[in-house]
Parts: structure tokens; C-alpha cells; sequence
């Protein structure tokens, strides 16, 4: 899951991961197989033999590998984390596009659609809170869960539950931000809280539970990666080496989200923002690369497992 957005007066936003943060609930890092792709073709002796992804999509005619990516794109958008994270890169390559052009009218209009996406994610977030409740409740966020080893099983369930309980404080103080600037600016009640700075000080707050969150899931990562090397009597495999790439992607990911985080949760973040807006927006921008790419990754490898694992029932046989 991606999380936050900063609006577009600030030309700033949080990520999600999302974490994403990656799937529909927040961005714990799942042991992701990694196989290569193996596409299987028969012989002229009707024995099946497996012909190498890439020699196989070369020999592909374009309507066909029109309707293998079109298949691939429908199956990456199908998930609302997806969409996001595909929002998410558009968001901030309008962003880059407006530092770059030379003309003030291109400019404006790439802030001004860059801003518009970042709002809308804002709504798609209105609806985030009781799937972080659930895993707050029930520990489904911890990625014991999905770890094939319990030596840091106990660890690895309470970091969950903090990265729940940082999103449980994370989307209250963010959806009333969100509503405080989206009010009618001539309303007496608007006036009121922009003297107050009532919505940037939720913010604020909104990205200090994100830290507990992002803090939480790096240390989850971090000894999910550690159980992984402390394995050295298992020979490297495709699947761990998978494993590992996600870790190390997952991690990269927050990092390049802490310092904006850091920044978002000053007190005067919008009058007197410690670090430069390029700066924070261009680590914003690298994780929406990073993010993208992991996601598709993933989604590859799931849809060439089935093959892999036909290939292997082959060679049994």
C-alpha cells in the first residue's frame, strides 16, 4: 500500500508503501518467489520442452504480444494498490516534467495536474483506516506470517502490530487534513482554521504515525534478510535469491521515504521546511520508480511460477 500525499500548494507528498507498500494491505515484505520464466512449446515428437521467455515473446507476432501485455496490464490494475502506485509515478513524473521545461505555461500546467492526482489519492485513502484496525486486531501486517521460520516469530508479530497501530493513528489525522483543505475557501469556518494552520498541523501529526509505521515495517525487513543469511548450510536458490531482491527493494523503498517523513512532520513544515522541495520531491519520485518496478516484479513472477513449476513436473517425469 502507498501511503500519503502532500497537496499541491506544497508540491510535497508520503508514499505506503506501501507500502507499500506493494498489495492491498500495507507493504510487508512477502518471501516472493523468483523464477525465471520458462514458456513451454512441443516437438515434433509431441514431448513438451520449455523455450526460454525471451526467445519466446521475440517470436511472438504484434497482435499477440498486444494481447500478452494487454493480459498483464488487466491483471497489475485488477488490485486498487496497484492503480495507486501507477498514480503515484504519474503524479511525480508531471512534477519532474515541471522542473524541466523552460515554458511558465507548461509549468503551471504540469503542477496543476500533478496536484490534482495527488488529491485524488488523497479520497482513495478515505477508506484505508478499518483494514489497518483489522491488522492492528489481529496481527495480520507481521511478516511472521509468511516466514517459513519462527526464530524471530515473536519480534517479527509485535513490529506488526506497531506498523498497524502506526496507520491506525495515520488515517484519522490525515482524512481531517485532507477535509480541512478541501473546504470551500470563502466559508468562515476555512478562514478560521488556514489562520489557525489547523490542517498542516494534522499533517504533521499524520506523518509522525507514518515514521512509526515505516520505522516498524524497515526493521521487520531488516531481520527478515538476516534470518535469510543466517542460512548458510541451504544452498542459493532462485526462490531465496527472489526473496532477498525483495527485502533489499522493500528497504530501499523506506529509506527513500524516511527523510521526507522526517520533513513532513515538523512543526512548520510549510513555512519553514527544512529540507528544499526539489529535493524531498525527487526521493518521492525514485521511490515511485522503485515501487512500480517492484510491484510488476512480483506479478511476474507469480504469473511464470506455474510455469516453472510445470517444467519441473516434466523433468520428473
Amino acid at each position: 500500500m502507498t501511503i500519503a500525499s502532500r497537496p499541491n500548494a506544497k508540491q510535497s507528498q508520503q508514499g505506503e508503501d506501501e507500502d507499500d507498500s506493494s498489495r492491498d494491505s500495507p507493504l510487508l515484505v512477502d518471501a516472493a518467489t523468483a523464477q525465471d520464466g520458462m514458456i513451454m512449446t512441443t516437438t515434433s515428437t509431441d514431448k513438451k520442452t520449455p523455450l526460454p521467455a525471451s526467445r519466446a515473446a521475440a517470436s511472438l507476432k504484434p497482435l499477440d504480444r498486444l494481447r500478452r501485455f494487454l493480459k498483464f496490464y488487466v491483471s497489475f490494475v485488477s488490485t486498487a494498490s496497484h492503480q495507486d502506485q501507477a498514480l503515484k509515478l504519474l503524479q511525480w513524473t508531471l512534477w519532474l516534467l515541471s522542473t524541466t521545461t523552460r515554458n511558465e505555461g507548461h509549468e503551471r500546467i504540469y503542477q496543476k495536474y500533478s496536484g490534482d492526482i495527488s488529491y485524488a489519492r488523497y479520497a482513495t485513502r478515505l477508506l484505508g483506516l478499518p483494514a489497518a484496525l483489522e491488522a492492528l486486531l489481529t496481527g495480520s501486517w507481521s511478516a511472521a506470517t509468511s516466514s517459513t521460520s519462527t526464530q524471530y516469530a515473536a519480534m517479527l508479530a509485535r513490529l506488526g502490530r506497531w506498523t498497524a497501530a502506526g496507520m491506525v493513528g495515520y488515517y484519522p489525522t490525515e482524512h481531517a487534513a485532507y477535509a480541512l483543505w478541501m473546504m470551500p475557501a470563502a466559508s468562515a469556518a476555512a478562514v478560521k482554521f488556514r489562520r489557525n494552520r489547523t490542517a498542516e498541523r494534522l499533517s504533521a501529526w499524520s506523518c509522525r504515525f507514518w515514521f512509526v509505521y515505516i520505522v516498524s515495517e524497515m526493521t521487520q525487513c531488516a531481520l527478515q534478510w538476516k534470518e535469510l543469511r543466517q542460512k548458510p548450510e541451504e544452498p542459493s536458490t532462485e526462490e531465496t535469491d527472489g526473496a532477498v531482491t525483495d527485502i533489499q527493494l522493500q528497504l530501499a523503498r523506506n529509506a527513500l521515504f524516511l527523510l521526507p517523513c522526517i520533513h513532513w512532520s515538523l512543526p512548520n513544515w510549510d513555512r519553514q521546511p527544512w529540507l528544499p522541495a526539489k529535493f524531498v520531491n525527487t526521493l518521492m519520485w525514485v521511490e515511485s520508480v522503485t515501487c512500480l518496478y517492484q510491484s510488476l516484479r512480483r506479478l511476474q513472477q507469480q504469473q511464470l511460477l506455474p510455469m516453472a513449476e510445470a517444467e519441473e513436473a516434466l523433468k520428473e517425469e
